[in-house]
Order: structure tokens, then sequence, then C-alpha cells
């Protein structure tokens, strides 16, 4: 009796030091799978498939679209004023504006603009991507009237564009303009690409990005969107400075923040904000994986080398050694430069090696001490 009382107590023991293993890894877990979860149905890595994909991911979660009415009062939720007051923070300048006005000449005060103008799309009306939270933002009254339809690019000696305090004098600059194109400053420019990234993804048709489905949206909110609506230069240029604007400013808490209550809201993530990487994935030009250089005036080989000499004069190394491009030592292509796009790198599953070898051990000890009880009855028995 006494020894099963032992062999209770041992037990015991061994479950009260496994229980911290099983507590800790449950909560992992369960961050991991919420924070990846929304991503799940990604599973392809680059160009039009992966476009596709994001295309069908974001219109079939997108299950509430707001109205530009309504969402004006969205906005103070979105972006919050930064030094914690009332009000927003406004999109060029980062500055705290406290009133909303319908005004157009209400110096001072914010209201709702769309990133992508209205003018250069005929898609943004008063529902859809005209109202999406992913892209309106608050912009100061004169600043938005200055920037107006100006499209998105690079501006030599441009005019400054300065947000208004309520008298009317300037307040911040918020980027230069000239002759219909606008650029923000360098700490916005990464919001505002990930912003015109996205709308291109949502709102084009499903055929025009690979995708199968334009999930809840009503088909008025889905037509042709090019980059060229939205960027200056050809549609190769302006992605070219989509992907450099989206390196050149790294995603802030601002972003984060809005991203999280719009999926609040809506349903749905930008998801170059989640993973900045996917612009590269889908627009970067491919790389060749191994070029190989010419030499324009090859040294001819010595068809008679002197004796004792090498074989192969004019390089210490035979052909497909490990110094070759491309080969050997780094299969990889780590640090070369020519490594292909990758997929976003998620959280891995925890590690439960440790949290099993204990299962193991606790089992042993288990048959260890039921071997034990078993001898100890049948001695006892023999010796009556």
């Amino acid at each position: 009796m006494n020894l099963t009382k032992r062999t209770l107590t041992l037990i015991t023991a061994l479950l009260m030091c496994l229980a911290p293993a099983f507590a800790g890894s449950g909560p992992i877990t369960a961050a991991v799978w919420a924070e990846t979860d929304y991503y799940a149905p990604i599973t392809a890595t680059k160009g039009d498939e992966l476009l596709g994909q994001l295309h069908d991911l974001i219109t079939t979660t997108h299950t509430t679209y707001t109205t530009y009415d309504g969402i004006k009062k969205n906005l103070p939720q979105t972006d919050p004023a930064l030094d914690g007051g009332e009000g927003i923070v406004e999109f060029y300048t980062h500055e705290p504006i406290r009133e909303y006005t319908l005004n157009g000449s209400d110096a001072g005060r914010w209201n709702r603009e769309h990133v992508w103008p209205q003018a250069d799309s005929s898609l943004w009306g008063k529902e859809g991507g005209g109202a999406d939270l992913h892209h309106i933002r608050p912009t100061e009254v004169k600043m938005n009237n200055s920037r107006g339809n100006d499209k998105f690019g690079k501006v030599t000696n441009g005019g400054a564009i300065y947000s208004k305090t309520i008298s009317g004098a300037d307040s911040q600059l918020g980027g230069h303009h000239a002759g219909g194109v606008f650029e923000p400053l360098d700490n916005v420019k990464g919001d505002a690409a990930r912003i015109v990234m996205y709308l291109y993804v949502h709102y084009n048709k499903a055929e025009n990005v690979h995708g199968t489905t334009n999930g809840n949206g009503r088909s008025s909110y889905f037509g042709t969107l090019h980059f060229t609506d939205i960027m200056a230069g050809t549609e190769e240029e302006a992605i070219e400075l989509l992907l450099e604007w989206n390196e050149l400013d790294p995603v802030d808490d601002i972003e984060k923040t809005r991203n999280e209550v719009a999926f609040g809201i809506q349903g749905n993530r930008n998801p170059f904000i989640d993973y900045p990487e996917y612009a590269d994935m889908v627009w970067a030009p491919p790389v060749d994986p191994d070029p190989t250089p010419v030499d324009p005036d090859p040294t001819p080989v010595d068809p008679d080398p002197a004796p004792g000499g090498s074989e192969n004069p004019g390089s210490s190394e035979t052909p497909g050694s490990s110094e070759t491009p491309g080969s050997g030592e780094n299969p990889s292509g780590e640090g070369s430069g020519t490594q292909q796009p990758s997929a976003p790198v998620k959280d891995k599953e925890p590690d439960n090696s440790l949290l099993i070898g204990c299962i193991a051990g606790a089992v042993c000890v288990l048959l260890l001490a039921a071997g034990v009880i078993v001898a100890v009855v049948a001695v006892r028995r023999m010796k009556k």
C-alpha cells in the first residue's frame, strides 16, 4: 500500500512538471494562429498567381462596405491624433487637427481625401473604393485643395504645399508639386504607395488581376485600373516608383493602427502593410539567377604547356570548382544579390520537442512503477 502511494506521488509530481509545458504551448500556438490565419489562403510566392490570390482574399473578406457620408465618423478611429488629443493626425504632415468640416474654404480643419483622386478614376463614388477605409485619409482642407487631382511622382523645382492654420497662415510642409504632379514627403511616400497598390489589387476586376472572384462587392465597384491613372510616367515607371517608395518609407505605427481598425470595421486588411515584401514579389522584374560574364578577349590557352606547369594557364581553378558563381559554397544564394523573392516569413509553430520528451519520460516511469508493483505483489503471494 505504501508502495502504491509512493507511485501515485511520483506520478503527480511528474504531471505538475509537465503542466507548465502544456500551459505554455497553448497560448503561443493561439497567438501564431491569430496572426497568420488571415493569410492562410495565400500559397503563391510571386507574380500573377500571387496577385490573383491577394485580390481574392481582400475582396472575399471585405464583408462591410462603408459609405463616404459615414466614413467621417470612422476616421478619428483609424487616424487618431498622435498627441492623444481629440481630432485626427493629418495624412501628409502628421500634425493634429481637431475640427472636421464640409466647407472647402475652412482652413485649419480637416476633410476626407481620396488618396487616389476621384478625377483619376470613375470607380471612386460614394461607395466601394471611394469610401474604403484603407483608401480615404483625413487631410487639412487647404492641403487637400492644393494637391487637388495631381498624380503622384517625382517633382524637381516644384512649389511647396503647406497645410494651413485656422487663420490661413502656412502651418506644416506637406510636399511639392509642379505640372500636375505631386510628391509627398519621404515619410509618407510608403503610405501612399501601399494605398495605391491595395486599391489596384482590390478594385480591378478579377479577370484583370488573375483572380477568380470579386467577393462581396457589387459589380459597379470593380473596373479596370492602371497605375498610370494615379502615377506619372509609363506603367513600368509607375511600378518602379511605387516599389521604390514602398522600400524607402517602411510601415509605421500610424499604418498599423489604421489597418487594425479598418479590419475590425470592414473585415479585410491591406496586405502591403502586413507584408510590404508582397509588392516586390508581385511586381519586381525577375532577376537572372546566374548571369555568366562574357570575356570579350579571352586569353588563348597554350597548347603545349611547359613541363611541370599548370595544365590550364591563366586559371588557378579547374572548371566547375567551388568558386564558380552560383555553385558550391553558397547554393542558397544568400548575400549574392540574386536571391529570388521568398514568401513572407510567418511565425513558426512552437518547438514541442521538450514537451514530447517529458511525456515519453513520464510513460517510462509509469511502466517501471507498474513493473515494481507487479513484482512486489508476486513475491508476497509466494511467501503466503
